[in-house]
């Protein structure tokens, strides 16, 4: 894999090309690259790549508690959405404080983090 150098120029037999990359914003990227021929004829050319950000892993959990409430808010004033039992495996989507986010029924919901264990 190579790495372009920004605003580099490389020789190519007997033409030459230069581009420079630059950032616009929010993972978009701009490149210009520029081709000259031996008669200095000059073509140039830009493009926009964006690169996404891959999807977050999902992590695992581990019910530790006898009965563990599911909650609509990251708070115990939360609507109980349902509950979970001791050893079930849940899967987390990421943690707020001291709550989890999980994955519940065909929804989400909130746990209190002292209660899963082997969150990986």
């Amino acid at each position: 894999m190579a790495t372009l150098t920004n605003n580099a120029t490389n020789n190519a037999g007997i033409q030459s090309a230069s581009w420079n990359v630059s950032k616009v914003s929010n993972g978009k990227y701009t490149f210009t690259i520029t081709a000259i021929d031996p008669s200095q004829n000059k073509r140039t050319t830009t493009t926009s790549y964006t690169l996404n950000k891959p999807a977050a892993k999902n992590m695992t959990g581990k019910v530790n508690a006898t009965k563990l409430n599911v909650r609509s808010k990251p708070t115990t004033s939360g609507k109980v959405l349902g509950s979970l039992k001791k050893n079930q495996i849940v899967t987390v989507i990421n943690k707020s404080s001291s709550w989890y986010k999980i994955q519940y029924g065909k929804g989400t919901g909130y746990v209190h983090a002292k209660y899963l264990t082997n969150v990986r």
